[in-house]
């Protein structure tokens, strides 16, 4: 492997470090009640290594946010087809739901927090709606 190479699979490890941090952090503290020297700690990092991937706070949030929810909306919605019967859909569904709530206690405990908050930017408001969509 290249130096280069290796280097960019490092920080792509440390981005992934950080928002496995930013998860624990946020969910537990809330966005405002979060601070980036605590999700830091949290991820081993330095802070200054937050801002090599991520501008601020809020731009973390939100690369969190689209992670969690596009996650969240391929398990639950994946591949049930456009053709299922509504019963179909509302049972794999909720049982999909149930299932990923248990395994991902604190995915949900952030979606919940996070979901109408001023941060969230355009794309994460677009992730937003096609959930609601999706339900719909």
């Amino acid at each position: 492997m290249s130096r280069i190479t290796a280097r960019k699979v490092d920080l792509d490890v440390r981005e992934e470090l950080i928002l496995d941090a930013a998860l624990v952090v946020f969910a537990e503290k809330s966005f405002h009640g979060a601070s980036l020297p605590e999700i830091a700690r949290e991820a081993g990092v330095a802070v200054g290594t937050i801002y090599l991937h991520f501008k601020s706070k809020e731009t973390l949030a939100n690369a969190l946010y689209r992670r969690c929810q596009n996650d969240y909306l391929q398990v639950v919605y994946g591949d049930i087809p456009d053709q299922a019967t509504v019963e179909e859909v509302v049972f794999t569904s909720c049982r999909r739901v149930a299932e990923y709530i248990q395994r991902n206690p604190l995915v949900l405990r952030f979606l919940e927090l996070h979901d109408h908050s001023s941060y969230l930017d355009g794309k994460s408001r677009q992730l937003q709606r096609r959930h609601v969509d999706r339900i719909a």
